[in-house]
């Protein structure tokens, strides 16, 4: 049998209650930022699916060894890639619906792709552009171009050859 003393430590309901309300406040506080920054920042979302369809379309000229094209179309806020075809007539027949499918992505609604600059043009006048890339991965400098409805840009720069994509957070243009 224990007896009580008395001497027994504890917390109040007061300070529980305390605990409890600085715990709320904080997370009423930091919740919403959270939900903001990364979950729909469509911008920033498109702008990393780019980055990766660039990266896949120089790794497959790499591994097939065979140059691709990188395709831009700003009307409809599309870019899809497809190997490079050669002419020859042998290569012609082998093309099937399957082989003419586009391998890429639209971009989501908000965001729109504003242009596609190339060294040493510099300019985007078309609404359909296409980037060559070698079968060694390599490519002209270019820049591609993103905004979103918020009056937010982006700009993605190819290096020509090196597989590093800078992101300026700016209408760029190249030099």
């Amino acid at each position: 049998m224990k007896i009580n003393t008395g001497n027994e430590q504890a917390f109040t309901l007061l300070e529980l209650l305390i605990v409890c309300f600085l715990i709320a406040i904080s997370l009423a506080l930091t919740i919403p930022s959270l939900q903001l920054s990364g979950l729909t920042n469509d911008l920033g979302s498109d702008a990393r699916k780019i980055i990766s369809l660039v990266r896949e379309v120089k790794a497959k000229a790499i591994a097939k060894q065979t140059p691709y094209l990188l395709h831009f179309d700003i009307s409809e806020n599309e870019i899809w890639y497809e190997e490079e075809k050669t002419g020859t007539s042998k290569e012609k027949e082998e093309d099937s619906p399957e082989n003419s499918k586009k391998k890429g992505i639209t971009l989501t609604e908000p965001v729109r792709l504003e242009g596609v600059l190339t060294k040493p043009e510099n300019v985007s006048e078309s609404s359909d552009i296409s980037l060559w890339v070698s079968e060694r991965g390599y490519t002209k400098q270019a820049v591609i171009q993103l905004s979103n409805a918020q009056g937010e840009y982006l700009s993605l720069e190819i290096a020509p050859f090196i597989s590093e994509i800078k992101l300026h957070e700016t209408l760029f243009t190249l030099n």
